[in-house]
């Protein structure tokens, strides 16, 4: 590889690298944003969550009430995800 494909090659590897850590950058301060949100989503799946499902199971609920929250993965996987990014940062 020439001077100048070597220096184009690393132009374009920089840009890549730059672009992604802007990326990651507005993602961390997002996170650092959501940290309550996140807490309290902990909270709940440790506490009440368990009590929520049943009732939805039993009917007790409104129809119409949004409740993705209440599925039995959705929530765990999200809690789960959020673990394992914190892991990798580690």
């Amino acid at each position: 590889m020439n001077q100048t494909d070597r220096i184009r090659l690393m132009e374009e590897k920089m840009d890549r690298v730059r672009s992604a850590m802007e990326e990651l950058s507005t993602a961390a301060d997002l996170y650092k944003e959501l940290q309550q949100d996140i807490k309290d989503l902990e909270r709940y799946y440790e506490t009440v969550w368990r009590d929520d499902f049943e009732d939805d199971e039993k009917g007790k609920l409104p129809q119409e009430l949004k409740r993705g929250v209440l599925s039995e993965n959705e929530l765990y996987n999200l809690l789960s995800d959020i673990d394992a990014i914190k892991k990798s940062f580690q």
